[in-house]
């Protein structure tokens, strides 16, 4: 009975402590990754910025806010910026490499 109240009693902190210390980085991108894929890019790009403002090192908000971009209709100096800033801080990033080679291939 001992170990049962003790996995429960570790579950329900577990849960508890994933409440108290929520990543307000996270929800922002969610909700940023959320309105862009319902295509409401307006809104989307303002919650990328929103992110980058509590952490500008995020290479996906940089990447997503560079296609959300390009979807309204931005120079495409603008969003060229935005997949390269995102390749600087994540060199690894395959989907901005695409992205820019699809705005100079176009």
């Amino acid at each position: 009975m001992k170990p049962l109240f003790t996995i429960l009693l570790i579950l329900s902190l577990m849960f508890l402590c994933e409440e108290v210390f929520a990543n307000p980085v996270k929800e922002k991108f969610d909700q940023a990754m959320t309105a862009f894929r319902k295509g409401q890019y307006e809104l989307s790009v303002k919650l990328f910025e929103e992110t980058l403002q509590m952490y500008p090192q995020l290479a996906q908000a940089y990447n997503f806010m560079g296609m959300a971009k390009m979807e309204m209709g931005a120079s495409t100096d603008d969003v060229i910026a935005l997949f390269e800033k995102a390749i600087e801080l994540e060199p690894g990033l395959a989907l901005a490499y695409d992205n820019l080679g699809k705005i100079y291939y176009g």
